[in-house]
């Protein structure tokens, strides 16, 4: 409980500054008119979030938990590259379903009775 209330906190602190800094130097996603928002909205928040979402793993996990931390790594990364120069939804969607299959691969598993059950929710998730 204690990294989810540090990762929390930090988050909370931690995007708030960055949605200052990235509107600041203009690190913004301009509205189109297919958008849902009708005024510019900063990008990079991810790096706030996994910033502190590092640190609570860093300061209480226990245990090498690394194929976890290594799926929020590639995902960051995505998330920021996709900021910084626009990736493709079939991009997108490919990477998150080799990180889904990797993670199922190295033995993470929704607990359910049934494999397929477990396999489903936990690609999807």
């Amino acid at each position: 409980m204690s990294a989810f209330f540090t990762a929390f906190s930090l988050s909370l602190l931690a995007t708030g500054a960055m949605v200052w800094f990235a509107r600041r130097i203009g690190f913004v996603h301009k509205p189109k008119g297919e958008r849902w928002s009708s005024r510019p909205v900063a990008m990079g928040g991810g790096i706030a979030i996994v910033a502190a979402w590092i640190a609570g793993v860093v300061l209480w996990m226990e245990g090498g938990d690394y194929g976890a931390v290594a799926a929020v790594l590639v995902m960051f990364g995505l998330g920021f590259v996709d900021d910084v120069f626009t990736v493709s939804p079939k991009g997108k969607l490919a990477v998150e379903f080799l990180v889904a299959g990797g993670l199922i691969a190295l033995g993470y598993r929704f607990p359910f009775d049934s494999d397929l059950v477990s396999f489903a929710v936990t690609f999807f998730w």
